[in-house]
């Protein structure tokens, strides 16, 4: 097994940077991968933050760019990189910026994240960008991927569900053929296998059959409390303050780690030395179980070896994808510290549907969108803010459906009402009457001739279903995916007057829905 960074091949002075940084040796995700970055090959990595997928794509990426010339420039409002990295926030494209700069200092490689966090270097050789903003600068022409050597997207499932997909035609159109393509992901989906094929030819996937991995079978079950980005000493801290039978035991990725955690708890009135110690800090390399898991484990392997019966792991949410992952492979069930079950009526179906959501969606995507606000407020803020939405939308819906079941019982002869429905996909996606048709008869399990008029406009459409089976298709289609678009599902405004009805069916017609309720995405497609 390769147990250093340089024996992977990379150069001595990205080897000691590592070192440097905390990494003790490479994870099995870099021994895998950055062989083949450096390398230039083609890539997919199935990874997610926590991985130390973040460190793979950025030692391999600069390994590369240290050979070769860096390009001075001429034109110092238009940037000719060598490398450009995709991301879905401005957030994620400053810190793996930073990670960046750091690994690469003393190298002269100039560095930027193209974000409000970042000040302006003239002709970086590493640029790291959201998609949206990349796709625009290129518009502008104030970014030029004539020289591009290597393209990265950073989370490609999550791009795709909050940034608008066209951003990538403008991008890839502007790239050489010859880049070479490295995606990073969380989940693989219909929608990022297209693009993987069409965009990434013969790319090897690493972790090399991801599928095969499943789900082992349940042998033990350990505790989990995600900490806010910055606030992990503060959390750990309270932690420690629970009474115990044993000498708590904290394991770290890293001894540069272990050493952190020694001192901040040392100035917080801890003893962690010997023979008088209320804490033991280790390192990972060090020992093997613990019962406190200051960072997430790399992997299925690492995560097994933790203390099972009184287990906790610390985890930030943009590593709660990868900790689910490694501890279905590992057979463990996780359990979220806190909380109650003890729950009655509606309330009680409201938070259940709420514990689904947690358990069965993809939330990648939204932890990203979410990111800022849990940095500037608590997260039982931001969750009773949600909350407030979510109900208040709920009951809206229960509202339209009785008018329109009462405007259709009003309505002798022409049989039961139908209602508008919104969906998120247009004319501009390539959608057909045909398409939203087979989505809801598909989906919902309906009769065709309860799917009335068919408006497609631009960038949405507006669907006529019949009253009764309206919940059933907005539950049915919401996150599904066609013409590889996901759909965002939902009722159209309330109509004036009396709900229309009949089976006619139709393409897009001139009456409307009129003015568009504000998207609380901000107008980006999303997942």
């Amino acid at each position: 097994m390769t147990d250093s960074f340089a024996a992977l091949g990379l150069d001595a002075s990205l080897s000691r940077a590592a070192a440097d940084a905390g990494f003790d040796a490479p994870s099995a995700l870099q021994r895998a991968a950055i062989p083949v970055l450096r390398r230039g090959g083609n890539a997919v990595l199935v990874a997610a933050p926590g991985s130390g997928v973040t460190a793979t794509i950025v030692l391999g990426l600069l390994d590369r760019l240290l050979t070769g010339t860096v390009h001075a420039g001429t034109d110092a409002a238009v940037d000719r990189p060598r490398a450009l990295i995709l991301t879905a926030t401005e957030e994620r494209a400053t810190a793996i910026a930073g990670t960046a700069a750091r690994l690469a200092r003393g190298n002269g490689i100039p560095i930027r994240a193209w974000t409000a966090a970042w000040n302006r270097l003239p002709s970086p050789t590493l640029l790291v960008a959201p998609a949206g903003t990349a796709a625009q600068a290129i518009r502008e022409s104030a970014l030029k991927l004539d020289d591009l050597e290597t393209l990265i997207i950073d989370g490609l499932d999550v791009v795709f569900a909050l940034e608008d997909p066209a951003a990538f035609d403008t991008i890839v159109a502007a790239i050489p053929a010859s880049a070479q393509r490295v995606v990073t992901l969380i989940e693989r989906t219909p929608a990022t296998d297209s693009f993987i094929a069409a965009q990434v030819r013969r790319a090897m996937v690493i972790p090399a059959q991801p599928a095969e991995a499943g789900q082992a079978e349940v042998t033990g079950a350990m505790s989990y409390i995600v900490v806010p980005p910055g606030q992990k000493i503060t959390a750990l801290a309270r932690l420690l303050r629970r009474p115990r039978d044993v000498v708590p035991r904290i394991v770290t990725r890293s001894m540069a780690g272990a050493a952190a955690v020694r001192e901040a708890l040392q100035l917080r009135g801890w003893r962690v030395e010997p023979p008088a110690e209320q804490v033991s800090v280790v390192a990972a390399t060090e020992a093997a179980q613990a019962l406190i898991a200051y960072d997430v484990p790399f992997d299925a392997e690492a995560l097994a070896r933790l203390d099972r019966a009184d287990g906790i792991i610390m985890v930030e949410a943009r590593e709660l994808p990868h900790l689910r992952a490694i501890a279905a492979q590992a057979g463990i069930q996780l359990t979220a510290v806190g909380g109650s079950r003890s729950t009655r009526g509606g309330i009680a179906a409201f938070r259940a549907s709420v514990r689904a959501a947690i358990e069965e969606q993809d939330l990648g995507a939204q932890l990203a969108l979410l990111g800022p606000l849990l940095e500037e407020h608590a997260p039982e803020e931001v969750a009773a803010a949600l909350s407030a939405l979510l109900r208040q939308r709920s009951s809206a819906p229960a509202t339209a459906t009785t008018a329109s079941a009462e405007a259709g019982a009003s309505d002798a002869g022409r049989g039961a009402a139908f209602v508008r429905l919104y969906i998120s996909l247009g004319s501009r996606d390539g959608i057909r009457p045909g398409d939203l048709v087979g989505a809801i008869t598909g989906e919902a399990a309906i009769a065709g001739d309860r799917v009335g008029k068919i408006d497609i406009r631009d960038n949405f459409s507006v669907v006529e279903v019949g009253a009764a089976e309206a919940d059933r298709v907005i539950r049915a289609l919401n996150g599904t995916t066609v013409k590889g678009r996901s759909l965002r599902v939902d009722y159209d405004r309330p109509q004036s007057g009396p709900a229309r009805s009949g089976p006619a069916r139709s393409g897009p017609t001139r009456s409307g829905p009129g003015p568009r309720r504000p998207r609380p995405d901000g107008g980006r497609r999303g997942r």
